[in-house]
């Protein structure tokens, strides 16, 4: 609790690298939930958690949807793509144990990533403009504090 009382009061970049640590750490949290209470391990988990990043990054990036206000909408849509894929992929996965789970949660997990990285009329080659040419500054690009970004995902946290 310490660190969220100070974390608010340094600069963009420690914000910034803690709101990183805190979105990995809901990955773990999925993780253990996954293995800790039902024994099975995973190596796909993280593909639910990319599909509702690239639903928001292509909602940000190509519609200018979910910069502002309208932000509450995309977490909404983000969790519910990723409960609707993990519920598809639920449908393969459900009567597997063992060896036989990993591999069919690893194929899910590298169908997902296929996707997203190769097919560029669903996401317009989102991979390539936004880490090699960054935001476009002509567009009306606005991103929000390092501070607002941080407070949401620590409340994200919490529950």
């Amino acid at each position: 609790m310490a660190l969220a009382a100070v974390t608010p009061f340094t600069g963009s970049y420690l914000i910034l690298l803690i709101t990183q640590a805190l979105i990995l750490g809901i990955l773990a949290m999925s993780l253990d939930i996954l293995l800790g209470f039902t024994g099975l391990p995973s190596l796909g988990q993280a593909a639910y958690l990319g599909m509702g990043a690239y639903l928001t990054a292509i909602l940000a990036a190509h519609y200018d949807f979910g910069l502002g206000w309208s932000f509450l909408v995309v977490v909404v849509l983000g969790i519910l793509i990723g409960a609707v894929t993990a519920a598809f992929f639920g449908l393969f996965a459900i009567r597997a144990t063992g060896v036989y789970f990993l591999m069919i949660t690893l194929a899910l997990g590298m169908c997902v990533w296929g996707l997203a990285y190769r097919w560029n009329s669903m996401t317009g080659a989102i991979t390539e403009s936004i880490f090699r040419h960054g935001p476009n500054s002509e567009s009306s690009w606005r991103t929000a504090s390092p501070t607002s970004t941080w407070s949401s995902v620590f409340s994200s946290c919490r529950w």
